[in-house]
């Protein structure tokens, strides 16, 4: 086991810990509040900053579309000014009127993707040969049995299509989008 100086320590637990990425937050504020002029500040608010992109408000899209035109040289001014460079920068007008808007990326996902339906839960342990395309199939097979046949192109279609109109949309749609048969005269 090898001494290591104490700064070496301290320096390697705070890095670990969420307030590293506030202070990373408040840096790149900071840097963009020296960065930019009194009228873009007017215009802009800092969102937050995620997995190292700063994301801004913009007052409306016009300046949103401004901005990020100036995107490159606006990065390369603030990374200037930081230890830690961020990688890009956002611009939207979604969060302008929002006023708890402000987000530091202090987790891996926040809440609300940790919870979003479409996500898959790879944390819960899935039985053994158990997968999503498993789980999407036998939804499949499920909506399958459930659907009935069409008459006319022996499509899978919902049962009340059939109870409807006798074939299923597709067909039905087709048969009164084409024009009646001409009666032949001789």
């Amino acid at each position: 086991m090898t001494l290591q100086d104490i700064n070496h320590l301290l320096k390697k637990i705070l890095s670990q810990l969420p307030w590293e990425k506030q202070k990373q937050y408040y840096e790149v504020k900071k840097a963009w509040e020296e960065t930019v002029n009194q009228r873009i500040a007017q215009h802009t608010k800092i969102l937050g900053l995620r997995e190292g992109v700063l994301l801004v408000a913009t007052k409306s899209a016009p300046w949103a579309q401004q901005l990020t035109l100036q995107r490159q040289s606006l990065l390369a001014k603030i990374n200037r000014l930081l230890e830690t460079p961020i990688k890009d920068i956002r611009f939207t007008t979604a969060g302008w009127h929002d006023t708890t808007a402000t987000r530091v990326d202090t987790t891996t996902q926040s809440e609300e993707t940790q919870n979003h339906p479409s996500l898959v839960n790879f944390s819960e342990t899935p039985p053994p040969g158990d997968n999503a395309f498993q789980q999407w199939l036998e939804t499949i097979k499920k909506r399958r049995a459930d659907n009935a046949i069409c008459p006319i192109c022996n499509c899978f279609c919902p049962p009340g299509e059939l109870q409807r109109w006798g074939m299923c949309a597709l067909c039905f749609r087709q048969k009164r989008q084409s024009p009646p048969p001409r009666e032949e005269t001789q």
